[in-house]
C-alpha cells in the first residue's frame, strides 16, 4: 500500500507529494556535505499530438521511456512525475548537463516516425527556498523554451520570476484598467506627403496604471494575446476612438479618420465586424472615419476567415489597411490575395545598419510603391524619423507618412490642442482630392487611364509631373526623376525655375498652358500640347485629375517629351519659332 500511494502507477516515479517529503532530506544532506543541489523540470512537447497519432498506448510508452531514461541518467537523484507530460528531478553532482543531454537525445530519437522533443528548466537551489517554490522556478525556466527548438534547456534567473509576476499583474488588473479608464488611446498623426497636411491618425493603446506606471504595449499585448483576451483591448480602443470623435465634434473641431489595430485573434474570439459596427453606430460615428489595420503576421493563420472579414468591413464602408508590410516572408502573396486600401510599409525600411542597407532600401522602395499603386492600393511609410527620409519617400510617390519626424503618439488632450492650433488639417473634401492625386503613379503615369494610355502607347519611365492650379498660379506637387532630366534638357534646369517660368504670363507658352488647362477642366479629356522652349520643340499630354471642392484648386498629370532633341539626333532641323 505504501508503494502504491507514493509512486506514479504508470512510470513508477514518485508522486508530487512524496517528492516534496523526500526532497527535504536530500536538501539537508547537500547542505551538510556542501554540495549544490539542482531542481530540473522536464516537459515532453506536444504529447496530445503524439497521442492522436499513435494512440494513448503509444503515448504511455513514450512517457514510461522518458521516466526510465531520466532515472537511468540520474541514478542518484530523486525523480517524480508531476503531471501527464511533466517530470521533476532533484539532483546534485557534476554531470547535470551531460545527463540532460542524454535524456534529450534519447527521447528525441525514441520513435523513428516522430521527432519528440523534451525540454528542461534548471534551478540552482538556494538555501531557504521552499521545495514548491524551487519546483516552480525550474518550471519557469522550462516554460521559457515554449515554442523554441533551437535549445533544449534553460537556467532560471530572477528576471523570469519578475516577468511572470509582471504578466500576472497585467491579467489581474486588465478588466479594472478598462473600467477605470487606465487604458487610453494615444494618437499619432498621419501626414500627406503632398502639402504636409494631417490627413488622419493611428490610435495606439497605452496603459497608464496608477500603481505600476506606464506599462509598455510590448509587455501587455503579448500577454493578452496568449490569454485570448486581446479582443477586449482592441474593442476598448474602438470605444475610446468613438468617444474622442464625439468630443472633437462637440469642441467644434473637424474629426479626422482614425486607424485602429486588430489582432489576428480578434476574428476568432468574436464577431469583430459586428462588434466594431455596433460601437460606431451607437455613437453615430461614420464608418468611413475609422479604418482597420491588420498586421501582416495575421495572414499566416485562417486566411478564409480573413478574406471574409475584410470583405465584410468593406461592405459596411470601412477601409482595411495592411500594417508592417515587408516585415514578414509572405508580403507579396498577401497583397496579391487580399484586397487592401492602403499598404503601410514597415518601418524597418527606414532603418539602416550600413550604407549597403540604405542603398538597397532606395532601390526597393520605389518598386514597392509602384507595385502597390498598380494594384490600386495607396501607400504609407511608417517610422519616418528625418526630413531627408520624407523627401525621398515623396519623390517616389509614397502618398502618406507617419513617424517621429512629425509627431510622437500623444494623449487625446494633446492631440486636440494641436488640431485646434493647426491650420494644416485636411477636411473631408480635400481628403478625396488628395487621395485621387495620390492614385496617380508617376513611375507609370498612364495608370490614370489604362485603356487610353494603351491606345496612345504611353510607356513607363516617361517624364511626368503633377501640377496644381490655384488662385491664378501653378505649382508642382509631385514629379519623377525623368521629368527633372527633361527640364535640364530644355534649359529650365530645375523644378523651381520651371515653376517660376510657367507662372510668368508674359510668356506665350504659359498663356497657352493656362488656357488649355481651363478647357481640359471642362471636358476631362487628354490635352495634346506642343510648344517651343527656346529652340527645343516640346510635346506633352495633360489630363485633369480632380478638383478640390474645398478650395477650388485643380490638378493635372502632365507627361512631357522633348521631340526636338530626337529630331536633331536624326538629322532633322525643326523650323525655329519664337
Amino acid at each position: 500500500m505504501e508503494h502504491d500511494t507514493n509512486r506514479d502507477q504508470l512510470t513508477g516515479l514518485l508522486t508530487m507529494s512524496s517528492f516534496a517529503d523526500y526532497a527535504h532530506d536530500i536538501l539537508d544532506q547537500c547542505e551538510a556535505d556542501g554540495t549544490q543541489p539542482h531542481f530540473v523540470y522536464f516537459n515532453v512537447s506536444n504529447l496530445k499530438v503524439y497521442n492522436n497519432r499513435f494512440g494513448f498506448e503509444g503515448g504511455d510508452e513514450l512517457l514510461k521511456f522518458a521516466a526510465h531514461t531520466i532515472k537511468e541518467s540520474f541514478d542518484h537523484a530523486l525523480a517524480s512525475r508531476f503531471g501527464d507530460d511533466r517530470f521533476v528531478l532533484l539532483t546534485y553532482g557534476d554531470d547535470l548537463y551531460e545527463g540532460i543531454e542524454r535524456v534529450h537525445e534519447a527521447v528525441r530519437t525514441f520513435n523513428p516516425e516522430s521527432v519528440t522533443e523534451i525540454s528542461a528548466g534548471v534551478y540552482d537551489y538556494e538555501p531557504g527556498v521552499e521545495v514548491s517554490a524551487a519546483c516552480d522556478r525550474a518550471k519557469l525556466a522550462c516554460d521559457y523554451l515554449n515554442g523554441r527548438y533551437d535549445r533544449y534547456y534553460h537556467v532560471y534567473d530572477d528576471s523570469l520570476l519578475a516577468d511572470r509576476n509582471r504578466r500576472q499583474a497585467v491579467l489581474d488588473r486588465f478588466y479594472s484598467a478598462i473600467e477605470e479608464g487606465h487604458i487610453q488611446a494615444y494618437y499619432q498623426p498621419i501626414v500627406r506627403s503632398i502639402g504636409n497636411g494631417v490627413c488622419g491618425c493611428e490610435a495606439l493603446a497605452r496603459w497608464i496604471d496608477p500603481a505600476l506606471g506606464m506599462i509598455s504595449p510590448a509587455e501587455f499585448i503579448p500577454v493578452l494575446e496568449e490569454s485570448r483576451l486581446i479582443h477586449h483591448l482592441d474593442l476598448c480602443i474602438v470605444d475610446r476612438v468613438c468617444h474622442d470623435y464625439l468630443a472633437l465634434a462637440e469642441a467644434g473641431l473637424s474629426p479626422i479618420p482614425t486607424n485602429v489595430n486588430l489582432s489576428r485573434y480578434d476574428m476568432e474570439l468574436c464577431d469583430i465586424v459586428a462588434e466594431v459596427q455596433k460601437r460606431l453606430d451607437k455613437h453615430g460615428v461614420p464608418h468611413d472615419m475609422v479604418n482597420i489595420e491588420v498586421t501582416e503576421s495575421a495572414f499566416a493563420h485562417n486566411q478564409q476567415l480573413l478574406h471574409e472579414t475584410i470583405d465584410r468591413f468593406h461592405a459596411i464602408g470601412m477601409q482595411v489597411w495592411i500594417d508592417d508590410f515587408g516585415a514578414g516572408y509572405s508580403s507579396l502573396n498577401v497583397i496579391r490575395e487580399f484586397d487592401f486600401d492602403v499598404v503601410k510599409i514597415d518601418l524597418g525600411f527606414m532603418r539602416h545598419s550600413n550604407e549597403q542597407s540604405l542603398e538597397r532600401s532606395r532601390i526597393m522602395l520605389p518598386h514597392l510603391v509602384n507595385m502597390s499603386k498598380e494594384l490600386g492600393m495607396q501607400t504609407l511609410a511608417e517610422g519616418v524619423e528625418t526630413m531627408d527620409q520624407f523627401e525621398f519617400l515623396k519623390s517616389v510617390g509614397c502618398e502618406k507618412v507617419q513617424g517621429y519626424a512629425f509627431a510622437k503618439p500623444m494623449s487625446f488632450e494633446d492631440a486636440r490642442e494641436k488640431l485646434a492650433a493647426s491650420e494644416n488639417v485636411e477636411d473631408s473634401r480635400s481628403r478625396v482630392y488628395y487621395d485621387n492625386i495620390g492614385a496617380v503613379n508617376l513611375m507609370r503615369p498612364h495608370t490614370i487611364d489604362t485603356n487610353m494610355s494603351r491606345e496612345m502607347g504611353i510607356a513607363s519611365g516617361l517624364p511626368a509631373a503633377i501640377v496644381e492650379f490655384y488662385d491664378g498660379k501653378i505649382r508642382y506637387l509631385l514629379w519623377n526623376d525623368s521629368y527633372v532630366d527633361y527640364l535640364v534638357d530644355i534649359g529650365m534646369n530645375s523644378i523651381e525655375n520651371s515653376e517660376k517660368q510657367m507662372n510668368d504670363l508674359t510668356r506665350p507658352q504659359s498663356q497657352g498652358f493656362f488656357a488649355a488647362s481651363e478647357k481640359g477642366k471642362e471636358t476631362g479629356d487628354w490635352l495634346h500640347l506642343m510648344f517651343y522652349e527656346g529652340e527645343d520643340l516640346c510635346t506633352g499630354m495633360a489630363r485633369l485629375i480632380d478638383i478640390d471642392e474645398a478650395t477650388g484648386a485643380f490638378s493635372y498629370v502632365y507627361i512631357a517629351f522633348n521631340v526636338g532633341r530626337y529630331l536633331k539626333r536624326a538629322g532633322y532641323e525643326p523650323p525655329k519659332q519664337a
